[in-house]
């Protein structure tokens, strides 16, 4: 079960506008009880959110007014049990996502969040990244990928070649960014790699460049 906290119901109905959300796959959490001390929050989330595949938590909840140390202990606890766990809220301007470990933790913007809310609640696995950037969010992320490549080569002339170490470093960049993603993330990762592995002919700059933005144009033509 997905579970959304969210204090603002009036604001909620409005974002989703006749969109109903399917009660067999997520169930909204308005009113919670939580102790005031951060120890007792592991067994109160345990029996307020049983058997939780992902936390939707409005930051700005009005149970967590003044209490920013229960908000992080909350957070800390369902990352701890590789729940993924996002924050949203109309005073966060830009969406962003971190991987720790296997699980997503992100920050969205309320309105994004809920203009993202039912293609999430249509994919499988759930994946919180379409809360933060919608059906294209895997061209988000092999963007940020490819400026990630592109700072390291920046200081490179086109033609050069590059040296062993260069495209370990590379292979291995391209290699966390390949764990624990879905099989359409792999796919593209998996061939991107394959520009890094060892090989007797020469690897220019020019030739990683064309490569990924072949990749570049996989990512943004993926049908999800």
């Amino acid at each position: 079960m997905i579970y959304l906290v969210e204090d603002r119901l009036p604001r909620q109905k409005q974002f989703l506008q006749d969109y109903e959300l399917p009660e067999d796959r997520i169930r909204v959490i308005s009113d919670i009880h939580f102790s005031n001390t951060p120890k007792q929050i592991d067994s109160a989330s345990d029996d307020q959110f049983p058997n939780a595949e992902a936390v939707l938590c409005h930051k700005g909840h009005v149970f967590f007014n003044d209490k920013s140390n229960l908000l992080t202990e909350f957070q800390k606890y369902y990352i701890k049990k590789h729940v993924p766990f996002v924050f949203f809220s109309g005073s966060i301007s830009s969406a962003n996502y971190t991987s720790i470990g296997s699980t997503f933790g992100a920050n969205v913007n309320s309105r994004i969040f809920y203009g993202n809310l039912k293609y999430y609640l249509e994919t499988s696995p759930y994946d919180v990244r379409i809360l933060c950037f919608g059906r294209r969010y895997l061209l988000n992320e092999f963007m940020i990928f490819t400026n990630i490549v592109s700072a390291k080569l920046h200081s490179f002339d086109n033609n050069t070649k590059l040296e062993e170490s260069t495209r370990q470093f590379l292979y291995t960049l391209t290699e966390g960014y390949e764990i624990n993603k879905t099989a359409a993330d792999s796919d593209i990762y998996k061939k991107a790699k394959q520009l890094f592995v060892r090989r007797t002919e020469p690897l220019t700059v020019e030739t990683i460049k064309e490569q990924l933005r072949r990749a570049l144009l996989q990512a943004n033509a993926v049908k999800l």
